[in-house]
């Protein structure tokens, strides 16, 4: 079973995010990064008193996600390109299980892009 659909080719999406991110960073700051995130990711296994959303809230967001114009579909990232100011640069299909809000209802909320600017199916909302 995958929690989140998580699988071996996400973690090398995610790994090149960080470079893209973060720069060329040690192997010892990766490691601390990734074990963090799996921290989390038990917690959302474990369903631990704060953390993580059901994986059917997270099949919502993503599905939001790949029709905003922020998110890359290449990389999966909340970012439409490298050097961008648009997006978080997160890794949505981690960010999407522990993030409250997207970056897009955070900066942006007029536009209706983000995850609380959606309705529960997907289709955009109006205000």
């Amino acid at each position: 079973m995958r929690p989140f659909g998580l699988n071996e080719s996400r973690f090398w999406d995610w790994e090149e995010t960080i470079e893209d991110e973060l720069g060329d960073v040690l192997w010892s700051d990766r490691l601390r990064i990734l074990l963090t995130m799996l921290k989390v990711a038990l917690k959302a296994l474990l369903r631990a008193k704060k953390g993580a959303v059901a994986p059917s809230e997270w099949r919502r967001r993503m599905r939001v996600c790949a029709k905003c114009p922020i998110y890359s579909k290449v990389n999966r990232r909340c970012r439409p390109f490298r050097g961008s100011i648009l997006g978080c640069g997160c890794y949505m299909p981690y960010a999407a299980i522990v993030k409250e809000r997207c970056w897009a209802d955070e900066n942006i909320p007029e536009e209706g892009l983000g995850w609380e600017g959606h309705l529960k199916d997907g289709s955009p909302g109006r205000s």
